[in-house]
């Protein structure tokens, strides 16, 4: 009995450090490696960055948010724009992005494909390869935009997202990419969030679950100990 509440306690603790009240204030600083594009949204024509989102984090609340200081992202919004100044961004779930502009949050399958993307990629698409960040970019925007459902058939060519003036390197990795995005069978990240603004870009980033302090793995060290000593002498 006491082991089960041990770890319906841990269980408690677990879906805590993801809760999302969190919040951070940030702001843009400027492009990292990717291409500049043109895409076609709603019927919308714009010449995009497609790629790496460098940002400022001057502050945060709560555990969950990004560290202080630069951070890389990639938006899973193609209808607002980033700001330069500090704007406060809410620390959610990836399904509950994008909000605004008539937004209101991505289906749970369409998470799972960017999660497939991430895990994929596995780091890649925050190295130095223009053409890798701009198809991974292109990819995300095209899996937020056009996947209806599970089995969607994701194509740059056709639907409410479009994308074209790609070169043949990008082309190569986004075909890959949007591949990945619709297999089932694939690994999914599960450590990614959201920071949402109603009126900027909403961004995304991973999670990093903290080690235990070593004071915290003691008290669990004597939390055990005890347990077990009382297991012995009933």
């Amino acid at each position: 009995m006491k082991g089960s509440m041990i770890t319906a306690a841990a269980a408690v603790l677990a879906t805590a450090a993801f809760a999302s009240a969190d919040s951070v204030t940030m702001r843009f600083t400027g492009s990292g490696a990717g291409r500049n594009v043109t895409i076609r949204v709603n019927g919308d024509q714009h010449n995009v960055h497609a790629g790496q989102l460098n940002h400022e984090v001057t502050a945060r609340t709560g555990p969950t948010g990004p560290a202080l200081g630069a951070l890389t992202t990639y938006c899973v919004d193609v209808s607002e724009w980033v700001s330069s100044s500090n704007r406060q961004y809410e620390v959610t779930d990836l399904t509950d992005a994008p909000v605004g502009a008539g937004n209101d949050g991505m289906a749970q399958h369409q998470a799972d494909a960017i999660g497939r993307l991430y895990a994929y990629a596995n780091g890649q698409q925050f190295g130095t390869s223009n053409n890798f960040a701009a198809a991974f970019q292109i990819a995300v925007w095209e899996v937020v935009s056009d996947m209806d459902t599970e089995s969607s058939s994701l194509s740059v060519g056709s639907g409410d997202f479009r994308a074209w003036n790609l070169n043949s390197g990008t082309t190569s990795y986004l075909s890959t990419l949007l591949g990945v995005a619709t297999s089932e069978g694939l690994a999914i990240d599960s450590s990614l969030r959201a920071l949402t603004n109603d009126g900027s870009q909403d961004q995304m980033f991973q999670v990093v679950v903290p080690l235990p302090t070593t004071g915290a793995m003691a008290a669990a060290g004597l939390l055990g100990a005890g347990f077990f000593g009382r297991r012995r002498r009933a």
